[in-house]
């Protein structure tokens, strides 16, 4: 599981969201493996909440 939330006010959830993905692949090819991913959550951005983005993968 990778999750990460913007802290900041110019945080953009897709940048958020690619930089999960981003990570997940780096470490399951550095294993040799590919990304699956199982499940992700999205928090947009709203009054005194930053943008939020989990994924649940596996490395097969």
């Amino acid at each position: 599981m990778i999750s990460r939330e913007g802290n900041s006010p110019a945080a953009s959830l897709g940048k958020i969201k690619a930089a999960t993905f981003n990570e997940s692949g780096v470490r399951c090819t550095g294993r040799g493996n590919n990304v699956k991913a199982i499940s992700e959550t999205d928090t947009p951005r709203f009054f005194g909440q930053f943008p939020q983005s989990t994924l649940h993968f596996t490395c097969v």
